[in-house]
């Protein structure tokens, strides 16, 4: 089984301050035990390390890096994913774009 693992849940996991640490927590450690796989896109990563930083601090940074980041399977959005379309807008298919790949 795959599981998408966005921000909230891993700032949840890691904030013990955060309302959902204790849930977040233990469904993470069951996920784990169970070996599921884990993904996330590289634009979630990046976001949950500027929350992280932001509401934690780099120690938290550190932690999440050197802990959790190996164990998660990264899905790489970007300009190859947008280009296999052609030249369809990114965002609703249109033949017509902008630059940026965008209508």
């Amino acid at each position: 089984m795959r599981v998408f693992v966005d921000t909230s849940a891993f700032v949840a996991v890691l904030d013990a301050d955060d309302e959902n640490h204790q849930k977040a927590k233990g469904k993470w450690e069951d996920l784990i035990l169970k070996n599921v796989t884990l993904v996330c896109s590289n634009y979630i990563l990046v976001e949950t390390f500027a929350l992280i930083q932001h509401r934690i601090g780099i120690e938290a940074v550190r932690t999440f890096q050197e802990d959790v980041v190996p164990m998660i399977t990264v899905e790489w959005v970007g300009e190859p994913m947008a280009s296999d379309r052609g030249d369809e807008c990114s965002c609703c298919s249109k033949k017509e774009t902008k630059p940026g790949g965008l209508c």
